[in-house]
């Protein structure tokens, strides 16, 4: 009952389960005053100390010894939080019975004697081990008593433990989306160094629903982020233990048999020495079908007038007003017959605006065509733009127009434009200055009245000091120069672009209606999309597939967006009131699920009178009318 233990053997204990220091010293002292009250307290702390350690064997000695001394010295008789101790000892050794019996008569006689603290740690723990048994639904009844009591007393831990319980009983009901949804909201919390053992077992709980429903991917990116947990790792051997069992199964889903089998044989080892002989963390074998994802739909959404601009459906959708600026700007240069600079991060749509200047500036009847200065070699690139002889080099069998040729009075868009050798920086600047070029072989000079825009997301300035890119050349395409903002910066576009890739998805793979849940919402809003637009698409494309329901939840994104980075900063994107706003809002609904819309019983929940709940589900919205809500 580390409640009640001496106030400097507790900071003691908090000191070494953070990982500032060692503990050991002063209790091994404090067990020399030969059976007093402070020996006792100071066997049980190292009990505990041993117990989070995983070893079992050294655990279970002092937990005897501090009985003992208790027996002896105290009044008050022996604290009954102990005998939660030996409940998890008994569940670590593979006693899970005589566990489950100890903690249901420790629960009981807490709750007779009022000791709240202690009956919420036997529910809670009577709670994990239910639902580690298959047990969900007697699961969740002692989870919420557990919960209700610890939000009440404010005891984060507790909260998180619980939370993380909720995220287990949801899988082992066979409702894994559900349990990612829930360790999602534990992961973008902020961090908290005396929660941190709780947040690694958060990270691998969700690589465990992962490697469940056979998404072998995102198993992978949960492991690596709970082995950025190194002191979690390194103070809890079970949890350790635990990543090394699901990480062999992640390697043997992925084929890599040797891999897995050297885990395995250091997992058992492991498992051997602490004594753990009753914890199997390995992951359920795989199923032959996903279980059913589907889940309620979003109960409101915000419209935002967004531009559609551009034909031929080639459309850059924004609502942001600068950008919406910058688009006015580039409608009215389009026409003007000078090259283009667009730059702009990977994925910002450089190559779109591009195309909505090859229609805005009266050539929409001529070609508009692309190479990449990256992705071709300098002789292969200089013979697609310029275009070739016959017999200029080995293999031209045949002449070739090349793009400027073949664009006619057309656009030709040079991306990547900083990745181009010097020596053809300078004939695209005399194509530039004076409309000639040169085929690769011939000695004649041709004309083009093609327009160049070119783009690139490199810093051309930089380049032209370090002299790997032309300073006229520079200055010759910076005359009309444009950067697109990068996704992160009109975080306002990514609903409108959502929704719009959701009937894309729908078009092309004939998938639908698809929708979001609002949880996802929240992730796709509050990540930074290093990739920008192209990203935001390919990552609801991959969602769509997954959505066999056609509602695209947490669980069928990808575990980068999950806001879970290892010191739980989530985006700048939302701010502390919006992931207060979100996770009270999770909190209701949750609330009101389990009381099957009983809003007097969602109330005793969550801890809060009636009306105040019916204001705050007012404040965020969520449904007061017909259905189960309206239930009392």
């Amino acid at each position: 009952d580390m409640q009640h233990v001496p106030s400097e053997m507790e900071r003691r204990y908090r000191s070494y389960i953070t990982g500032r220091g060692d503990a050991g010293v002063s209790l091994f002292r404090c067990l020399g005053e030969k059976g007093g009250r402070s020996s006792a307290w100071a066997a049980h702390v190292l009990s505990r100390i041993y117990l989070v350690r995983g070893r079992m064997g050294l655990a279970r000695s002092f937990l005897d010894l501090s009985i003992r001394f208790f027996e002896r010295g105290s009044a008050d008789g022996v604290p009954l939080g102990l005998e939660i101790n030996r409940a998890l000892i008994l569940w670590s050794e593979g006693e899970s019975d005589d566990a489950e019996r100890l903690l249901r008569a420790v629960l009981r006689r807490a709750l007779d004697g009022e000791q709240t603290f202690v009956a919420s740690k036997a529910a809670s723990n009577l709670s994990m081990m239910l639902a580690r048994t298959g047990r969900p639904a007697e699961a969740a009844s002692f989870n919420g008593l557990a919960s209700t009591c610890y939000r009440a007393m404010g005891y984060t831990e507790g909260i998180v433990r619980t939370d993380l319980n909720g995220a287990l009983i949801e899988g082992a009901a066979g409702r894994p989306a559900e349990a990612v949804d829930r360790i999602a909201r534990i992961l973008s919390r902020g961090a908290d160094e005396h929660t941190e053992r709780e947040r690694a077992a958060g990270a691998l709980l969700l690589a465990e629903m992962f490697l469940i429903t056979d998404d072998i991917e995102r198993a992978g990116e949960a492991l690596r982020l709970a082995s950025s947990f190194r002191r979690a790792l390194r103070i809890f051997r079970p949890v350790r233990l635990r990543m090394l069992c699901l990480a062999g199964s992640y390697r043997l889903r992925r084929g890599e048999r040797a891999r897995a089998e050297r885990l395995a044989r250091t997992a058992e080892r492991m498992r051997v020495t602490l004594g753990l002989h009753g914890l199997d963390y390995r992951a359920p074998e795989r199923k032959q079908q996903l279980y059913g994802l589907s889940g309620r739909p979003c109960l409101s959404r915000e419209s935002a007038a967004c531009a559609a601009l551009g034909g031929r459906g080639d459309r850059f959708l924004t609502s942001d007003r600068g950008t919406l600026r910058l688009l006015e700007e580039i409608r009215r240069a389009a026409p003007l017959p000078v090259p283009v600079l667009v730059r702009g991060e990977t994925g910002v749509g450089k190559e779109l605006v591009s195309r909505l200047i090859h229609e805005w500036s009266g050539r929409s009847n001529a070609p508009f065509l692309t190479v990449n200065a990256a992705a071709l070699t300098r002789e292969l690139f200089e013979s697609t733009l310029f275009g070739h002889v016959k017999g200029a080099f080995t293999g031209a069998v045949a002449g070739r127009s090349g793009l400027l040729a073949a664009a006619g009075r057309g656009t030709v868009f040079l991306d990547e434009i900083a990745e181009l050798d010097t020596a053809l920086q300078a004939k695209l600047l005399r194509f530039l200055d004076d409309g000639e070029y040169l085929p690769v072989g011939s000695d004649g000079a041709r004309q083009s009245g093609a327009r160049v825009i070119a783009a690139t997301n490199r810093n051309l300035e930089e380049l032209v000091e370090t002299g790997s890119f032309r300073r006229d050349l520079f200055y010759r395409l910076s005359v009309l120069t444009f950067t697109l903002p990068p996704l992160r910066a009109r975080p306002g576009d990514i609903s409108p672009l959502l929704d719009l890739f959701l009937r894309k998805a729908e078009r092309r793979s004939g998938i639908g209606p698809l929708d979001v849940s609002e949880e996802a919402r929240a992730l796709l809003a509050a990540y930074d999309w290093p990739g920008n637009v192209r990203e935001l698409e390919g990552e609801i494309l991959r969602a769509a597939v997954k959505a066999e329901s056609g509602l695209i939840r947490v669980a069928h994104l990808s575990a980068r967006l999950l806001g879970c980075l290892p010191d739980g900063r989530v985006s700048p994107a939302v701010g502390l009131d919006g992931r207060i706003a979100e996770f009270e809002r999770g909190e209701i609904e949750e609330a009101l699920r389990a009381a099957e819309g009983n809003r007097s019983r969602a109330a005793r929940i969550l801890g809060i009178k009636r009306t105040t709940l019916l204001y705050r589900m007012k404040r965020h919205g969520i449904d007061n009318g017909s259905g189960p809500s309206r239930i009392d």
